[in-house]
């Protein structure tokens, strides 16, 4: 395969409509645990920023030693998804062990 492959295009293209898919689904979440639409935009927004953020600062160190890029990226979408299935799992539970701070 080469690596400007039309099948590459379309995982990336793949890989931003599932971030923002989730991206729907934890404001949602969100807002059941805050009750508000502000406080869960700005929870969510800056959730997503942050791991933005930190990504990239991992990316600089840590693209010196892959010898393969594009499947260090699978390996790292990879953790994403399953990471981000696991959250909008526990979001429901969220709310019995919010409730005592807010």
């Amino acid at each position: 395969m080469r690596r400007s492959s039309p099948v590459i295009h379309a995982l990336f293209f793949l890989s931003g409509v599932g971030a923002l898919v989730l991206e729907t689904v934890w404001f949602s979440q969100a807002g059941l645990l805050l009750g508000n639409a502000v406080w869960s935009a700005a929870l969510v927004s800056g959730a997503f920023m942050a791991g933005l953020a930190l990504g990239n600062a991992a990316a600089v160190p840590l693209g010196r030693r892959w010898r393969n890029p594009l499947r260090a990226y699978a390996a790292v979408e990879a953790a994403a998804a399953l990471s981000g299935a696991a959250l909008v799992l526990a979001l429901p539970f969220l709310p019995a062990l919010a409730r005592p701070l807010l």
